[in-house]
């Protein structure tokens, strides 16, 4: 029987499974070709109506007892969920349990199977050949992946020549060592969806059987056994690091190059329903040398005020130390101007998802929200003062804020003017904070990390969300550069992390667990603060010194 037609096949003899049989045998239920309707006549155990098959009748066939043989079990005993017959009823066994007519049993049953054959067909079936369907894009992708890493290792051979040549062949065997691993993974994990596919598959078929038989003992006697389908394998997710030229170094050559061990893959809870049950990161490459696009004269410069955001791929909103946020388009050309209600200068500004400029005002403790160039309020504190702030992708508000006493900081996340959720933050205390040096910033990450840069305390914290510290980051341990000061904060597509660092003139560029990955530091910047990106991963860059807003490039 071909397995793609199995669902939907045709009606068959029941002996010989000779497609559209003639007959119906009205006594036993059964579909009969002709020849087999002669041997079907030759039983004398019973009495045969064979019938031609669209004359046939749909009565249900009682079960006999199996204790008084000479009665029919129209009854359902429900504490012992079987069927009994009317005698059974009065006996010790059945004392005071509840009996249903067994019809009314036959028809829940039916209705069972008919619920469990649609969640079979129409769900659970295609969920599991869509998870099996994507397994072979997936293999092709790991293949793909790997075979960029041994590209990259044979560029850095020929770079270096004899010197990294012994070093290459451990890498590149590594790297086959993961495709074979991984790959084992994968080849298991399509095994078993492949057997639950056959077996859901064999169940289905089943399940019609038994809706197109009458027979009251078999339908009684149904018990659902695909809740263990429900739960789908786990959803497994390959995150292969992009490569990451490095200097060659002959005294740590090993060292040189990017670890293997980025290389993971994860199983998660994989539930029904879902939109998409495996996913890769979409990988870019980091250019060797990012590379300044233009330069935006904002004719705002005061140190670590200067701040902007992102309104779309051509426009974006800046703030400077005065009280008027401006919106500029990508050509330097100035198009909006917005003065704060207070007339107190913004600490931090946001955009939501329908373009509506937020910011925060320190000195009235308030969040502000700008709709059709009018400033309303969305948020009024007390004891607390909002620092930076950030929309999410769940278009909720993020803000740190700090205590009145300078002491105490915490984050809280808002849907509109509703308070949803709020942690301290005892990390970033410091004895020595004041409002002058009471810099913070705030952005979140893809996988809903909280990230955090804390230019009083050189650090960058990075925390889950629900507050949980996962991380923190200091600079890069083995480059030559002063302690990190960190005055700026975003994401991007790949859930990196890059940092403005103040005083080294830099970008850092991290990876979502915290793994130093690069620099941007070849585009003559000058006090980098304010950083964002737009949805091409185009990074768009304030500097303190300048006014100007520097648009860099630095993925291929």
């Amino acid at each position: 029987m071909d397995s793609d037609n199995n669902l939907q096949d045709v009606i068959r003899c029941h002996f010989c499974e000779i497609p559209a049989p003639q007959l119906h045998c009205d006594t036993c239920h059964t579909n009969l070709c002709k020849v087999c309707a002669g041997e079907h006549h030759m039983d004398e155990t019973k009495i045969h109506i064979v019938l031609p098959i669209k004359k046939r009748s749909y009565t249900p066939t009682y079960p006999t007892c199996p204790k008084h043989i000479t009665k029919q079990c129209k009854l359902h005993c429900e504490q012992c969920d079987k069927a009994i017959c009317i005698i059974c009823v009065a006996s010790v066994e059945h004392k005071q349990h509840k009996a249903v007519d067994i019809m009314e049993t036959f028809r829940h049953k039916k209705e069972i199977m008919e619920n469990d054959l649609k969640e079979l067909e129409m769900s659970i079936f295609p969920h599991y050949k869509r998870y099996a369907s994507v397994l072979p894009a997936q293999r092709a992708d790991l293949q793909e992946k790997c075979q960029k890493w041994k590209r990259y290792y044979i560029e850095q051979e020929e770079d270096c020549h004899a010197e990294i040549i012994k070093a290459i062949g451990r890498k590149k065997s590594e790297i086959s060592g993961v495709l074979s691993k991984y790959q084992s993974v994968l080849d298991n994990l399509e095994q078993e969806l492949q057997h639950k596919i056959s077996e859901i598959a064999h169940i289905i078929h089943n399940l019609k059987d038994l809706l197109n038989s009458n027979d009251m003992n078999l339908v009684s006697s149904y018990k659902s056994c695909h809740d263990k389908f429900r739960q789908l394998p786990p959803k497994f997710e390959i995150f292969i690091p992009n490569t990451i030229p490095k200097p060659v170094n002959a005294g740590k050559l090993c060292e040189q190059f990017a670890s293997m061990s980025l290389f993971t893959i994860t199983a998660e809870k994989n539930e029904l329903p879902g939109d998409e049950l495996v996913s890769f990161h979409s990988e870019k490459l980091f250019l060797n040398q990012p590379s300044c696009v233009t330069a935006i004269r904002t004719e705002q410069q005061h140190l670590h005020s200067h701040s902007v955001v992102c309104l779309s791929d051509e426009e974006l909103w800046t703030k400077n130390q005065n009280n008027i946020m401006k919106l500029f388009n990508i050509e330097g050309k100035l198009l909006k101007s917005i003065k704060t209600i207070s007339g107190n200068v913004p600490e931090g500004i946001a955009v939501t998802k329908t373009g509506d400029l937020v910011y925060t005002d320190s000195n009235e403790k308030t969040v502000n929200i700008v709709k059709n160039d009018k400033i309303e309020l969305l948020v009024s504190l007390c004891g607390w003062r909002p620092l930076d702030i950030c929309s999410t992708s769940s278009d909720d508000f993020l803000v740190i804020m700090i205590s009145d006493d300078y002491q105490k900081t915490k984050i809280v996340r808002y849907s509109g003017s509703t308070e949803i959720q709020s942690f301290d933050i005892q990390l970033m205390n410091d004895c020595s904070t004041t409002r002058e040096n009471n810099i913070k910033h705030i952005s979140e990450n893809n996988n809903c990390d909280i990230c955090v840069a804390d230019y009083n305390a050189k650090m960058v914290f990075v925390l889950n969300k629900v507050g949980k510290l996962r991380f923190s980051y200091t600079g890069c341990l083995y480059c030559y550069r002063t302690i990190l000061s960190p005055s700026g904060i975003t994401t991007d597509s790949q859930s990196r992390i890059l940092i403005a660092d103040y005083n080294n003139d830099c970008i850092h560029i991290i990876n979502e667990n915290g793994q130093f990955l690069c620099f941007i530091d070849n585009c003559d910047l000058r006090y980098p603060c304010g950083l964002c990106v737009d949805t091409k991963d185009n990074l768009f860059v304030a500097e303190g010194d300048t006014g100007l807003v520097k648009k860099i490039q630095y993925y291929t």
